[in-house]
């Protein structure tokens, strides 16, 4: 979702506020796409969450010091759980103001928030003129990313949902295992808006294989989505034990790539980065 205040002139920043790390990407433009041309990454040691957000202001701070871009526009990316995604079919002849109050009334019954605890915003899909992304919030996680962001003097402009991230990163692929973090996550690329499936924390390589292979199963019966490309974000560990117990299953498995980097710990940062420009990228 976009901020109305936001001014694109320049490419914001791709800024990652993870309980495990920060990352920040600076990007650039080359050939018609984006490249990165700083990034910077800090581990965020365990935390208590009451001294949280201190700790990633702290960590986003050093991150942003160690840079020489002075870019303080940022987009931000929502927690996986506080923020809700949807394909919007803007009927002919309804106008923004109208399409706004539906997206209200269709938030009533997609979202678990009240309306008193939401931000609902309608943006445009590239190359879908009568379809907008209906994205709906938690106010208060989004105006905590922005407290975090804003403490270390960055302005956000944005705030995107990970899976749509993701997309514009691996637009080739059918699908992505977010396995980067304690919690992975799987995104399957069906239609315009992707889907997502979380699982449990911290589990071993083995199970989170077959936890995929069954998320993946269940896209292809509900959703009509036979996966064949499989992109996966780990560590080089992590992804040598993952990739042969998915390719096993007949997917062609292959890790995340940004121009030379393969799966750097900024790639969900990078991805964010996009976001002003996402037509065409360096992955």
């Amino acid at each position: 979702m976009r901020f109305p205040f936001a001014n694109l002139q320049a490419l914001p920043l791709g800024i990652e506020l993870g309980a495990e790390r920060v990352a920040v990407v600076v990007p650039r433009r080359q050939d018609g796409g984006l490249t990165v041309a700083e990034s910077a990454v800090e581990v965020v040691p365990e935390t208590p969450d009451s001294a949280l957000d201190e700790a990633l202001g702290e960590a986003l701070r050093r991150a942003l010091d160690s840079l020489r871009s002075s870019t303080r526009r940022c987009v931000l990316a929502a927690p996986w759980t506080e923020a809700v995604s949807r394909q919007f079919k803007l009927p002919p002849g309804m106008a923004r103001r109208e399409a706004s109050r539906a997206a209200e009334l269709e938030a009533d019954v997609v979202a678990p928030w009240p309306s008193s605890e939401r931000v609902v915003a309608l943006d445009p899909i590239p190359g879908r003129k009568r379809e907008l992304l209906l994205s709906i919030g938690r106010a208060a996680t989004l105006e905590r990313l922005v407290t975090i962001a804003k403490s270390a003097r960055l302005e956000p402009v944005a705030i995107d949902t990970p899976a749509c991230a993701w997309r514009r990163l691996a637009p080739h692929a059918d699908a992505l295992l977010d396995a980067g973090a304690s919690r992975a996550a799987l995104i399957v690329f069906a239609g315009p808006v992707p889907s997502f499936q979380l699982f449990a924390p911290r589990l071993v390589d083995e199970r989170l294989a077959a936890q995929a292979r069954l998320g993946l199963i269940e896209a292809r019966r509900d959703a009509d989505v036979d996966v064949h490309r499989l992109v996966v974000f780990a560590t080089p560990e992590r992804y040598d034990a993952l990739a042969p117990l998915l390719a096993g299953e007949g997917y062609a498995v292959e890790p995340v790539r940004i121009g030379e980097f393969e799966a750097p710990p900024w790639s969900l940062a990078f991805a964010l980065a996009t976001w002003a420009a996402p037509s065409r990228s360096a992955a």
